[in-house]
């Protein structure tokens, strides 16, 4: 009945040059002819067999490791008993009609109008190429039990365009014109099983009601270069990522470093510069809704310190309703009929239906937004992480316009620590600068106010957990800082060592860090030169009442006095002239020497360094090491006469 066909003129074509004429052929021949056709049919049968019974393979394989993730595996939901609520094998189709046996639903393959009834359910195959449509004619996805598929949803066919189904085109674009009318913002929910050419059409209809409409994607294709397909086609804003994919903190904190901003000393880039790769802008969130409850998989005293290296990332950050309420586990957003408790900022911790300041960590991430929101207002754009331990990450968030920093120091709790022992032997900081106060300083704790019970009405969190917060802390009054004194470590005259005392697991701390008076004093100088050539630099001040000659004079007016002899010598000269005059072009250890000990040589290799912002190149290791770059493009033009001398750039002491 559902068996293949084979059409006869193929297979007379196929046939022809074993018997070019069937009326002039033998009986001998005509057996010989159908014995070649008896084996190139079992062939063919052979061939379909083993796809077949590789299909079945597959998905005897997908059945059992679903199977064993929902009821065995120690990270799954542990479904417990096979019941017709929770069956053995998730429902690949559903139809309106009563529950049947094999055969009856057999007999229904042959009623055409019963059979359209049959809907096949939506979900994501992990591993799959996004730009295919897994359900098309061609894919053995569902054959082969690969689709991980949600009970909630159907696969809809919308074919190529509106023609192929004008009801379905017509319905969802009037369903996202709403949606664009009320709302400032969209979220793609598994976009890269949406078809690229529908996501297109109903995002140019959503923009043509609110022309600034915001989109964030859930975007998991594994490429980055499909990434950017996605991107780029249906204009993307964000892309979803997740601090709940970290193994570890050292993970955690290279997602900030990885999705968080430019790196602290990045490049000032030209108004007009070539295309560079980038990754895709980031929607940063600690959780998202479908996300395993981290308190399952981590603690609860990690909620707060994991929102802090959130937070420090300069990019959009989000979270999901739960989190800050310590709700141990996952919120179904198809099966979950309680309600979230209403907002009172007076809260009593064990009130019913009711969530305040009191309750889990939400103080803390209130002052944690304030502070991103307040360091993306004012310019701190610049992101370094510093992995202090295995448990403690340190984000430094830079203003490159101002040099004030702001560092969050945040002792993570990946393991909970009534099972796990932490060391006591917190080591020591030092932070270059001077601390001008503590912005916050928090750690979860545990109260006496009953053990976690889940509600029947209401979506509730742990009470036993809350967070003690104290916000804008003179240093000497922290009960987080044990001693704060300046120290000569390094070649920096002004470091800060910072000492702990109760920074336990679950604790954060945030430091405001401005630069000391005699680096403020040298960096409002540089910028009074820089100020001349771009808008990009704050105009700076000249400390001293009486600045000498050469400071009010631009450098366009010091260089028409230049010759091109001058001009030579300021920009260019090569080694074998340098060493004419005793000297030579600048070496860079590990590296290999400049072309030219002017200007030129050093601009040709920061051209090719600040397109990327290569902070890792040996030039910059070099100027983090020592001032020996910067003293020999001064010292080289020291004893020279008339124009050079006044361009000479100068080392103020």
């Amino acid at each position: 009945m559902f068996g293949p066909k084979i059409d006869g003129w193929i297979l007379l074509l196929h046939s022809y040059p074993l018997f070019p004429s069937l009326s002039s052929s033998s009986p001998q021949h005509i057996g010989e002819c159908c014995g070649w056709l008896k084996q190139k049919l079992t062939e063919m049968n052979e061939e379909q067999y083993h796809i077949i019974h590789q299909h079945q393979e597959q998905a005897v394989n997908c059945v059992v490791g679903n199977i064993v993730y929902e009821r065995l595996a120690n990270h799954g939901p542990k479904l417990g008993p096979v019941t017709r609520k929770e069956p053995l094998v998730t429902r690949y189709f559903t139809f309106p009609f009563e529950e049947m046996t094999l055969e009856e639903e057999m007999e229904f393959l042959n009623q055409p109008d019963k059979m359209c009834h049959f809907l096949a359910h939506n979900g994501w195959v992990m591993g799959d190429d996004p730009l295919r449509n897994f359900a098309e004619p061609g894919s053995n996805v569902y054959l082969r039990r690969e689709l991980i598929c949600w009970g909630d949803s159907v696969k809809l066919r919308y074919g190529k365009g509106p023609e192929d189904c004008p009801y379905l085109w017509e319905h969802m674009q009037k369903y996202t014109e709403i949606t664009a009318k009320y709302f400032h913002g969209v979220r793609l929910d598994n976009c890269h099983s949406t078809p690229l050419h529908v996501a297109e059409f109903m995002l140019d209809a959503a923009r043509e009601v609110r022309p600034n409409l915001y989109v964030i994607a859930e975007l998991f294709t594994g490429s980055e270069l499909i990434d950017n397909v996605f991107v780029n086609r249906l204009g993307i804003n964000s892309l979803i990522r997740e601090a709940m994919s970290a193994g570890d903190s050292h993970e955690e904190g290279r997602l900030v470093y990885r999705y968080g901003g430019e790196p602290v000393g990045a490049f000032v880039q030209p108004s007009l510069r070539p295309l560079m790769p980038s990754i895709a802008h980031a929607m940063f969130l600690d959780v998202t809704h479908d996300n395993e409850c981290p308190i399952q998989l981590r603690s609860a005293l990690d909620s707060l310190p994991s929102s802090a290296i959130v937070s420090m990332a300069c990019c959009a950050t989000g979270s999901t309703r739960g989190y800050d309420e310590l709700v141990p586990h996952q919120i179904s957003v198809v099966k979950e009929e309680r309600f979230y408790p209403k907002w009172n900022p007076s809260s009593a911790p064990t009130s019913t239906g009711e969530v305040g300041f009191q309750s889990g960590i939400i103080a803390g991430k209130l002052a944690l937004n304030k502070l991103h929101q307040e360091l993306a207002a004012q310019g701190f754009s610049q992101v370094y992480v510093d992995q202090v331990d295995a448990d403690i990450v340190a984000v430094t968030r830079h203003c490159p316009s101002t040099h004030q920093s702001v560092v969050t120091v945040s002792r993570t709790a990946f393991k909970n620590p009534k099972t796990h022992q932490y060391s006591n032997n917190v080591p020591p900081m030092f932070i270059p600068g001077k601390i001008e106060e503590i912005i916050l300083e928090a750690r979860t704790v545990e109260r006496e106010a009953g053990s976690y019970k889940k509600d029947e009405k209401y979506i509730n969190g742990m009470p036993e957990y809350t967070v003690e917060i104290k916000e804008h802390v003179p240093m000497e009054e922290s009960a987080v800082v044990k001693h704060a004194g300046v120290t000569s470590k390094g070649r920096s005259e002004f470091v800060q060592e910072i000492q702990f005392q109760k920074l336990t697991p679950g604790s954060i701390i945030a430091f405001r860090v401005s630069l000391d008076p005699k680096a403020q004093k040298l960096v409002g100088m540089l910028r009074f030169y820089l100020s001349q050539f771009s808008p990009k630099y704050r105009r700076g001040s000249v400390p001293d009442e009486n600045p000498p000659e050469v400071l009010q004079k631009p450098l366009t007016q010091l260089m028409s006095k230049l010759t091109l002899a001058d001009m030579n010598v300021l920009l260019f000269r090569c080694e074998a002239e340098e060493q004419e005059d005793g000297g030579g072009c600048y070496s860079i250890p590990g590296w290999e020497g400049l072309k030219y000990s002017g200007l030129q040589g050093l601009m040709s290799v920061l051209a090719d360094i600040r397109p990327t912002n290569d902070l890792g190149h040996p030039l910059c290791a070099n100027l983090r090491e020592g001032d020996w770059l910067i003293d020999f493009v001064s010292n080289r033009l020291k004893h020279r006469d008339g124009p050079l001398a006044q361009v000479r750039f100068t080392s103020f002491k």
